[in-house]
């Protein structure tokens, strides 16, 4: 409330603030939809699908963050032995990799700068991802994409395969995620 002194009579006036307050997830606080990448981003992401459409597996494996790179959880092997792994179990990582990359991707803000994140699921609800994007996560996972969600699709966390590279252009993960 102010009061004005105008002719010499009290004018009072009544301010009424409305204060929006919106409900938001951890996840959509602190990340973000990543249109347009930084160039060295973009640049390792152009390398990568370029070595992948070589089926260049010591090619993909000089572009990842070596010593740090992530590609499992738990295990000490280089990416080009696991990747051949997988391939001996019948998983195309080449088509995963570029699926992936195909992607909406989040940037994600981190102690040491920014990550982009394929693909978005793993910080987007499933009912909140685009039809193109859930058509892509049901091609890659065919019958199993409900296994890929804690709990289910409709209420749980992505637990598949995602790719992470840094504000600077470090790929630091592939990693496979549930089995």
């Amino acid at each position: 409330m102010r009061f004005l002194y105008q002719n010499n009579y009290l004018i009072t006036v009544f301010v009424i603030c409305t204060i929006w307050i919106p409900t938001v997830t951890w996840a959509e606080e602190n990340n973000i939809s990543c249109p347009i990448l930084p160039n060295m981003v973009q640049n390792k992401v152009h390398a990568i699908q370029t070595a992948v459409l070589a089926k260049d597996y010591t090619q993909l494996q000089n572009l990842a963050y070596l010593p740090s790179f992530q590609q499992s959880y738990g295990e000490n092997i280089t990416p080009v032995e696991f990747w051949q792994r997988e391939e001996k179990k019948g998983i195309n990582i080449f088509n995963i990799i570029l699926t992936l990359l195909s992607m909406d991707c989040v940037m994600t803000k981190g102690p040491e700068g920014d990550d982009y994140i394929w693909p978005s699921a793993v910080e987007i609800p499933y009912t909140q991802l685009s039809l193109s994007q859930q058509q892509t996560l049901q091609k890659l996972y065919q019958h199993n994409l409900d296994y890929m969600y804690d709990n289910n699709k409709e209420r749980g966390y992505y637990l598949g395969w995602f790719i992470t590279i840094n504000h600077d252009g470090r790929w630091v993960t592939m990693i496979k995620g549930k089995d």
